[in-house]
């Protein structure tokens, strides 16, 4: 299972961890553990890519709400933070 949402995350048992994406801009620092990839479902558009550490991520404001799906190792801990 993964967790974290502005502040830490872990997947637990589960290979994966979701939420709401509050903000438009959100970068993921893997703590333990490894994530392979991000999958982002918003109410205009559904995408997914693999994970890239170090990175912070913008989503285009026209795409609508959207939540997120962070997928890796079961017992992954992580840190999403949102800006």
């Amino acid at each position: 299972m993964m967790q974290r949402s502005s502040g830490a995350q872990a997947c637990g048992d589960h290979e994966s961890w979701g939420g709401r994406l509050f903000k438009k801009r959100f970068a993921i620092s893997v703590k333990k553990g490894a994530v392979s990839e991000i999958k982002l479902r918003c109410k205009k558009k559904y995408v997914f890519f693999k994970y890239e550490p170090d990175i912070e991520y913008t989503v285009n404001p026209n795409v609508g709400d959207c939540y997120i799906q962070v997928l890796g190792d079961a017992g992954t801990q992580f840190d999403l933070t949102m800006r």
